[in-house]
């Protein structure tokens, strides 16, 4: 508050000063005048103008706060979709290899996989299921771990259903 103080009465003296030393005949006094008046109105309006820059710096701020939380928000909910997406097409891909080996049916046979998701950048499959039902339930569930067994180093387990 003192500044505003002090920047206003010096703006009101330096034109007081200026505006007393042009004459009063002198064609260029009005535009004295406009100027000191236009300095003095400034220097009034600076606590306002302040006061709208930093509401303006604010608003930037949260802003930017919240948009770095929606944005996280979508790489979260990215991450989940690749994941989903990766894992189905893990067990899509060990179903066929299956299916092809031992020529099941493809209603006979489904898998699921559990990851391991404690780190972030490195997912690992934890565990594989294949269930096995019909006529593939009357296979070898020992030769069919024993066949994944030598393509993914993860545990896999063969359930009859």
């Amino acid at each position: 508050m003192k500044n505003f103080a002090f920047t206003v009465l010096t703006a009101s003296l330096v034109g007081g000063i200026i505006n007393s030393l042009v004459s009063k005949k002198s064609k260029v006094k009005k535009y004295v005048l406009f100027l000191v008046t236009i300095v003095c109105t400034l220097s009034l309006l600076q606590p306002l103008i302040a006061a709208l820059t930093s509401v303006s710096e604010l608003k930037s701020t949260v802003s930017s706060f919240f948009e770095g939380v929606f944005i996280q928000d979508k790489i979260d909910s990215t991450n989940d979709i690749i994941i989903g997406t990766s894992k189905a097409r893990i067990e899509k891909g060990i179903k066929d290899l299956v299916i092809d080996k031992y020529k099941f049916d493809k209603n006979e046979v489904s898998v699921e996989i559990i990851l391991n998701q404690d780190e972030i950048d490195e997912i690992k499959i934890e565990k594989i299921y294949v269930y096995i039902t019909g006529k593939a339930s009357w296979s070898d569930a020992d030769a069919i771990e024993k066949y994944l067994s030598n393509m993914v180093s993860s545990e896999i387990e063969v359930k009859r259903k």
